[in-house]
Order: C-alpha cells, then structure tokens, then sequence
C-alpha cells in the first residue's frame, strides 16, 4: 500500500479504537488482538479488505446492542480474543495464505460469519416460534440451530451487504452474487452445527462460527 492508504487506515483505526475504549466493546487484550489483526488485513490485503473487518465489527456491535437493550435481551458482554478469533479466524487464515486484494475465502467468510450474526440477533424478534434446523420442530428463540423466516431476511441482508462490497472492489457481479450466497450458506450451515455439536457440549458458540465461517470460504475458494 502507499503512504497515503496507510495514512487512511492509521486515522480510521485510531477513530475507532477511541470509540471501543469509549464504549468498552473489547476487553483489554482483545484490543491489542483486533488492532495487530487490522493492520496485518491491510497490510496483506489493502483498503477494501481493512474497510471489511471494520465495517463488519462496527455494524455487528451496533445491531447486537441496539436488539438487546431496547427488547430488554440478556445483556451483551465485553467481546473477548476468543470472539474476534472465532468470527474472522478464517478470514485471517485466508490473507495469510493468500495475499490480495480480493481473496476469495477472505470475504465468503466474512460474509457468512456476518449474516449469521445478523440472522442471530434479528432473528430472535420474530413473532413467530422458530424451527430447529434438523427436525423443523418449533422450538424457543434462541436455541441453538433454531431458525426464522425473519432470520434468513437477516441473513440474506448481511450477505448483501459483503456481496456490495465485492462488487465495488471487483467491478464484477458474480463476485458480487457469490458472496451473498457465501453469506445464506454460512448462516445456514451455523446452524446445522448448533443443532448438532454445539448441542452436544461438543463445540462452544467460537467454534461453531469459526468452523462454518471456515468451511464457507475455504469451498468457495475452492470451487470458485
């Protein structure tokens, strides 16, 4: 990158760190994780693939905190190293491996780990009992691998928004397509995996989204 983009992702990064110590989004040492984690995304794959995790950090706290607190939901903590390990991992992964400025795993698996968290987080406002993934069984929102309508709108909405971004980055609308449907598959196979081993104490919520993120973007990697 040129001193003038580093430029840009030193003033952004410095803004929104202020903004985490202001609001206690990260606890301490997930700061030092989530800065070193910025500038290694820009250093290996520039602007967009920076503008990426932030932009996915910034709109993920503010839906998550704007859904608990005003329907009085259980309460959202301090995100902690383990949180931003298991939500952009893979992505991490990707760069590392890959250098570039549209890395393919990169972003499918940004965007499956982002709709899941909307679909998550929106999805439990649904008037409606959602369904169990495997058994299509109403269960009680917020039970792991239970499913919406609402969610999958939420879903669908947060695979856009990654889908958008590949687009302007690529200037190509399979990329961008492609990524909303990165986006549907994570969500969808998040949940296939809380109904199942998150269910049986085999995995944590970390690993669940860090397992499905990674598959997501490693077989669009792969297939693409």
């Amino acid at each position: 990158m040129s001193y003038e983009e580093w430029g840009i992702v030193l003033v952004v990064l410095v803004a929104v760190l202020l903004l985490i110590l202001k609001k206690k989004l990260l606890k301490p040492t997930a700061v030092l994780t989530g800065v070193i984690t910025a500038l290694f995304v820009a250093w290996r794959g520039g602007l967009g693939s920076f503008f990426a995790i932030i932009l996915f950090f910034l709109v993920g706290e503010f839906v998550t905190r704007m859904i608990r607190n005003r329907n009085q939901r259980q309460p959202h903590v301090t995100r902690s190293t383990s949180n931003i390990v298991g939500n952009i991992g893979p992505a991490i992964v990707a760069l590392a491996i890959n250098p570039t400025p549209f890395n393919v795993m990169f972003f499918a698996s940004l965007s499956a780990a982002f709709a899941d968290t909307l679909s998550s987080e929106i999805g439990v406002l649904s008037k409606g009992k959602p369904l169990l993934i495997t058994t299509l069984k109403p269960v009680f929102p917020g039970t792991d691998g239970a499913v919406s309508l609402l969610g999958f709108w939420a879903a669908l909405a947060g695979g856009l928004v990654f889908g958008i971004m590949g687009f302007i980055i690529t200037g190509n609308l399979f990329w961008g397509i492609l990524l909303i449907l990165a986006g549907l598959l994570g969500s969808i196979f998040d949940s296939v995996l809380g109904a199942t081993f998150q269910q049986w104490k085999y995995l944590d919520n970390n690993l669940v989204n860090f397992a499905s993120s990674f598959v997501v973007g490693l077989f669009f990697a792969l297939v693409f």
